[in-house]
């Protein structure tokens, strides 16, 4: 589909208002530097014609943008699941990844749960964990492995936390950079997460889509603070906020869990938010100013 320049303006105009009213309607657009000046375009002549008009309405002052990360009424009525199923396929699909890797772990299915782990579970005669050398499980060709402990959610506030927060870091960074720059990170992310848990704590249980979650966290930090004038919406202190909420879970974990609290998988979280923070870095310094996806 044919790209349509809508708005130009003076690189020291600062388009962000407008970029977050336009996403927070569901409109995908992008800006970039042409020629000293920005340029806001969008996909089609339709497209096109709408946010001209809403331009003119936002310049002058009958239309305001909402603040950043506040979805507004006509944010809800507008975003629809249909309009959403084609602006964030790739979130929306690992969402329903995750709800039915928790019925799977609910249900106790067990046939199908232990093929999702990192490691095939082996039995000791009492009882039976994943266990074995991951070179081993590589080797016979359970590749799927590395990635699929992602999806299992082990109870209703792991799945729904987990949920929440990739729903609103990866429709964002789907919306506004593409369907295949969420995926590859995702894809990026999880590996190196899930290796990374493997790596600190051996033949365990884990799973969950939390480590990948703070791998969007870290990218979108990383990226806003390469590109601060293309930051999806999200405020600074949000992403330090999680940070601390990591570092706090990891320097609490072995003191809560003799009270019941669950084991959390720390170092997933970790590396899964530097891996994501560091393609953030890389990405936005070597990638032209097209890729912001603004």
């Amino acid at each position: 589909m044919t790209e349509h320049t809508v708005v130009v303006a003076e690189l020291q105009t600062d388009l962000r208002p407008f970029s977050r009213l336009l996403w927070q309607r569901g409109i995908r657009h992008r800006i970039h530097e042409q020629a000293g000046r920005q340029v806001l375009s969008v996909a089609g002549d339709e497209e096109g014609r709408k946010v001209a008009a809403l331009y003119r309405e936002f310049e002058a002052g009958r239309v305001s943008a909402p603040v950043a990360g506040v979805a507004t009424q006509s944010t809800r009525r507008s975003g629809s699941w249909r309009r959403w199923l084609q602006l964030a396929p790739v979130t929306l699909a690992l969402l329903l990844g995750c709800v039915l890797g928790g019925l799977v772990i609910w249900l106790d299915i067990a046939p199908l749960y232990q093929q999702l782990t990192l490691l095939p579970w082996v039995s000791d005669g009492l009882s039976s964990l994943p266990g074995g050398q991951l070179s081993d499980t590589l080797g016979s060709g359970q590749w799927w492995r590395l990635w699929t402990p992602i999806f299992l959610h082990f109870g209703a506030i792991h799945l729904v936390f987990n949920g929440l927060w990739l729903w609103e870091f990866g429709r964002r960074i789907e919306v506004l950079q593409g369907h295949r720059r969420l995926l590859l990170l995702v894809v990026f992310v999880a590996l190196g997460s899930n290796l990374t848990q493997y790596l600190v704590t051996g033949p365990t249980l884990f799973g969950g889509m939390s480590g990948v979650v703070c791998g969007l966290v870290g990218y979108c930090w990383g990226w806003s603070l390469v590109r601060p004038g293309r930051d999806f919406g999200m405020p600074r202190a949000l992403y330090v906020v999680f940070l601390l909420m990591i570092l706090a879970m990891w320097a609490l974990g072995g003191v809560l869990m003799p009270f019941g609290f669950p084991a959390v998988a720390d170092a997933a979280h970790i590396g899964g938010m530097v891996l994501g923070w560091l393609a953030g870095l890389a990405l936005a310094r070597w990638l032209p100013p097209s890729a912001d996806g603004y």
